[in-house]
């Protein structure tokens, strides 16, 4: 597990001892990257679920102004706090990251409005649990009253799903396109314009 692109390019993370955690493959991250293009310099990322911190931190070395991360998880956090200082270290950029450590939908219900929307939104939720994908993290994600309020109009929500579920294309997301690799796919949405 590495960052793939830009400052801190090719720094190894430190990757999670058990399978608690599933980091985004290396090869979905670029292309995850690849297909947002310019989008990410200068942008202000949000990381939910976000584990090692693998996404967020590429966002970061790829030229973000910030990245807020979210996770509950104590060995999580714990991880992403190591791999936080490892890129911030060889970036010289510690102040541009924040780490909120709390549950993704109890942070969302209980004042996520109040901060400024975010230009990017990375999702990477678990998925090893769901037993129906009609159910699953990823969804139930979409379905967050909250959530678009924190994207500018003109973000972008990625969300890191099993290739077993489909995305809704319906509500106050509009799907944009898919990028697969292996069992592990990442969906982009847009906000619906009114």
């Amino acid at each position: 597990m590495r960052i793939t692109a830009g400052h801190a390019r090719g720094l190894q993370l430190k990757a999670p001892r058990d399978m608690s955690i599933r980091p985004t493959p290396d090869m979905l991250k670029q292309a995850i990257y690849s297909s947002l293009g310019e989008f990410v310099g200068g942008a202000r990322a949000l990381d939910l679920f976000s584990g090692s911190g693998s996404l967020g931190l590429d966002a970061l070395s790829r030229g973000a102004a910030g990245v807020t991360f979210v996770e509950a998880a104590a060995g999580s956090v714990k991880l992403l706090e190591q791999n936080i200082a490892l890129v911030t270290q060889a970036m010289d950029n510690a102040d541009a990251v924040r780490v909120i450590r709390s549950d993704v939908f109890a942070w969302l219900e209980r004042g996520a409005g109040r901060v400024e929307p975010f230009d990017l939104i990375l999702a990477d939720p678990p998925y090893a649990q769901d037993t129906k994908p009609e159910s699953s993290t990823a969804r139930k994600l979409l379905q967050t009253a909250a959530l678009p309020s924190i994207l500018r109009a003109d973000g972008w929500l990625v969300v890191h799903h099993s290739k077993r579920e489909q995305m809704p294309d319906d509500g106050a997301w509009r799907f944009d396109r898919r990028l697969a690799h292996g069992d592990s796919v990442a969906a982009f949405f847009q906000k619906r314009v009114p």
